[in-house]
């Protein structure tokens, strides 16, 4: 499914797609720079920090879709959408929240203290 407009695009068998409305002649997605930190594992390996770089994606538009083939190195979310008119005319700038990615990650399964439920017991049969 395609988003609506003005949303961030969507990923499909590594293209990036979006809808836009009449008018709009080509889109721009700016993705943000993201340094990514070491990650550690509860009990397990730590993988590297990295730094994700920043780019500008110029995707055509075919009727009301907007689409273009998804860099290599690319693997964070777009900050920003711009679209254009023929001329070269910005007509609007969407910008996103950028994502922020934890340091730490809990083992699965690890339930800590404040974590445990309290209550009465689901009786069989239900």
């Amino acid at each position: 499914m395609l988003t609506a407009p003005g949303q961030r695009p969507v990923e499909i068998s590594n293209v990036y797609l979006s809808m836009v409305p009449d008018g709009v002649a080509r889109v721009v997605w700016t993705f943000p720079r993201l340094k990514v930190p070491p990650v550690r594992l509860s009990h397990g390996p730590v993988f590297p920090g990295r730094v994700i770089p920043a780019a500008k994606l110029t995707a055509s538009v075919q009727g009301n879709v907007a689409a273009a083939e998804k860099p290599r190195y690319q693997t964070a979310f777009a900050s920003a959408t711009t679209w254009y008119a023929a001329d070269g005319y910005v007509i609007k700038t969407f910008r996103y929240p950028v994502t922020r990615f934890p340091s730490h990650i809990p083992s699965s399964g690890t339930i800590t203290e404040t974590e445990k439920m309290v209550g009465t017991p689901v009786p069989p049969g239900c």
